[in-house]
């Protein structure tokens, strides 16, 4: 790597762009498949649902009818038009409802456990208005008819949320094969067959309590606030009560960047660790692990090629027992820090960050994993505090060598293990959903290498 080449290729290695996957939507709110409604835990919801089928698939319905008579197009419903649809329109999710087929029927559902839906506190009994399959949502006719048309809407609200909150489970495939559902293509396509099936956000697992009150939250908080809130607002409480990032994770403040010294960011960590102000708790963020720690700082000198060394800073992370968790090099030398601005909106401030350049990668081959350091920061005039050190892991999927310049591409590793979650090494009253989630939909694209 030549030496007059070096500062531009570190800088251009550490890439950020949101990851943002503009597709069709919906997914089974039960997490299974299955022919007939089911509860969370894969129970019939009761009554005569199981109908007369025998061995040779016999028909079914209830009320002299069969099932496919209480299909409905939510769409023509007026509680759907009066209240639903301007939400939708907004959020820019008009297509959500058709991911399944709507059934308005004369049937009682047995009641999920409260202790399931998060309502172990209440005496009183809940009632069943709606079960969801993977393809299929029913709602109670009798008790839906009773509903105020305000409610009517909720109710359809909530499952149209319910329904893509399990989006985060699906593969690449069956994403392709929900958006062809609903007449659109993926990727240009029509044909999932051939689709791989790259993993889903998030391992599929029975419905919790924490699941259902973030259906229940993000249902109460569109219907409340989508009037006042614009899309973007949206979408930021929809990755915070984890929809997942892959619909809902394009939005960032954009400004115009801010640049300063490289020296400025080692005076920043070197005063913070003097001063004993660095943050003592490390964090991991997928997995959900926490320990107390500390970091430790001391100057080096990086060599970057043709007998040249730029200064840096070795900076070691030990658990409490002393066990080193992380140990990297960075430099704090050498051309500009970029700085970009985020809203926080769980604490409700403003944070900037800047992606700190590690040392190169030496012989870097495919299959070398590394993490990126993105150090959070607030400001208060000049003075600059460290909020957050933010290290996201990458894997080498590319090695790529132009005029005597070394790129490695990168993505993120597949499997979630401690080696692979993301660290955030914060003080122990710091709320990290946050910077979960930006650890999740931040896509590092490159790193400097050699």
């Amino acid at each position: 790597m030549k030496n007059s080449n070096v500062l531009d290729t570190l800088i251009r290695a550490a890439v950020i762009a949101s990851a943002v996957l503009w597709l069709g939507c919906q997914d089974t709110s039960q997490r299974g498949p299955g022919s007939h409604p089911t509860t969370s835990n894969g129970h019939l919801p009761g009554g005569d649902f199981t109908g007369t089928g025998d061995g040779g698939g016999g028909g079914n319905g209830v009320n002299g009818k069969v099932y496919e008579a209480y299909i409905v197009d939510p769409s023509t419903l007026k509680a759907y038009n009066d209240f639903v649809a301007p939400i939708l329109q907004k959020l820019e999710l008009t297509f959500m409802y058709k991911a399944k087929t709507w059934y308005i029927a004369p049937h009682k559902f047995k009641p999920l456990s409260k202790d399931v839906l998060g309502l172990a506190f209440t005496a009183d009994e809940t009632e069943q208005l709606a079960v969801q399959t993977s393809r299929e949502i029913w709602i109670n006719s009798e008790a839906f008819e009773k509903m105020s048309g305000e409610e009517q809407g909720k109710l359809i609200l909530h499952e149209i949320l319910m329904s893509t909150y399990f989006l985060k489970f699906k593969n690449s495939r069956e994403w392709c094969e929900v958006f062809v559902k609903m007449g659109g293509t993926f990727d240009g396509r029509r044909d999932c067959t051939e689709m791989s099936d790259l993993p889903a956000i998030e391992p599929e697992s029975p419905l919790q309590e924490n699941d259902y009150a973030n259906i229940r939250g993000m249902t109460g908080w569109i219907w409340e606030n989508y009037k006042l809130s614009s899309k973007d607002e949206a979408y930021q409480q929809f990755v915070l009560n984890d929809f997942g990032t892959r619909m809902f994770g394009h939005f960032q403040e954009h400004q115009e960047q801010v640049t300063y010294p490289k020296s400025e960011l080692g005076e920043l960590l070197s005063n913070t660790s003097l001063l004993g102000k660095m943050p003592t708790q490390c964090r991991g963020l997928r997995l959900g692990t926490q320990v107390d720690c500390s970091i430790s700082l001391s100057d080096v000198k990086i060599p970057v090629g043709l007998g040249f060394e730029l200064g840096g800073v070795q900076m070691d992370i030990r658990d409490e027992t002393g066990v080193v968790i992380l140990s990297q090099q960075f430099f704090t030398q050498g051309g500009n820090q970029y700085e970009n601005s985020e809203y926080d909106p769980i604490t409700k401030q403003k944070l900037f960050f800047t992606v700190v350049v590690e040392r190169p990668l030496q012989n870097a081959k495919r299959g070398d994993r590394t993490r990126n350091l993105l150090l959070f920061y607030t400001k208060s005039g000049d003075k600059k505090e460290i909020y957050a050190l933010l290290f996201v892991p990458v894997v080498v999927t590319k090695v790529e060598k132009k005029n005597d310049q070394t790129t490695c591409w990168t993505d993120k590793p597949k499997s979630t293990n401690s080696a692979n979650d993301i660290l955030a090494v914060v003080n122990p009253e710091t709320d990290s959903k946050y910077l979960r989630y930006f650890g999740n939909v931040i896509d590092m694209q490159g790193i400097a290498c050699n």
